[in-house]
């Protein structure tokens, strides 16, 4: 995760401290905004890949123990 965040400073790194924050700001900004337009699509109030999962594990029979 670090080397992630270093890939995306890496220009500001010579830049003074209040421009480094205001850059990781916009940065954070626009990733969050992606991520609601992304999620804005989803039917369900879970992550469509985790409705998948419970939607798996509840259809199957095996994993229910009937005494």
């Amino acid at each position: 995760m670090s080397e992630s965040f270093n890939a995306c400073v890496e220009e500001a790194r010579n830049k003074s401290v209040v421009d480094l924050v205001d850059m990781i700001r916009a940065k954070i900004m626009e990733q969050r905004s992606q991520r609601k337009v992304i999620s804005s699509s989803w039917r369900g109030q879970l992550v469509p890949h985790v409705e998948e999962y419970i939607r798996d594990i509840t259809t199957r029979k095996e994993h229910f123990k009937i005494s």
